[in-house]
């Protein structure tokens, strides 16, 4: 799964790659544990930290809701969506105008979930072709 850390109270702001294990010497009684650069974070660690779920499965998700990992997902902005798909901002935004890229109105921007983007990222390129 991949992590972003948005506070500088612990080191600034990180993004990277963490897991999540119950095999580890942290972990009592199965619960699991959150491992950020091998080393196990606690749930005081990971909300003061401002960890924001970029990527992770929905098997990790769940994980993370047992053993008391309540992280957001990450949000990014329309440009940086059209950057990440290589398509204007302006068609970002026609894609969730149409309802085909989900996203959140906040104040007058759009915030979308990385994952989301996988929805629009199959497509064929150019106009549909008429039917006969």
């Amino acid at each position: 799964m991949r992590l972003r850390s948005v506070s500088s109270l612990l080191g600034g702001a990180w993004e990277g790659s963490a897991r999540i294990t119950t095999r580890h010497s942290a972990s009592s009684y199965g619960r699991p544990v959150l491992l950020v650069g091998g080393k196990p974070a606690g749930t005081l660690e990971a909300a003061l930290a401002g960890y924001q779920i970029v990527k992770a499965t929905a098997k990790e998700r769940a994980e993370l809701d047992r053993g008391g990992y309540h992280l957001p997902d990450a949000l990014i902005g329309t440009a940086e969506a059209a950057r990440a798909l290589g398509i204007s901002t302006s068609r970002i935004q026609a894609l969730v105008r149409l309802g085909r890229l989900p996203a959140v109105k906040v104040g007058s921007a759009w915030a979308i979930r990385p994952a989301d983007l996988e929805l629009v990222r199959v497509r064929r390129p150019g106009r549909p072709r008429k039917k006969p």
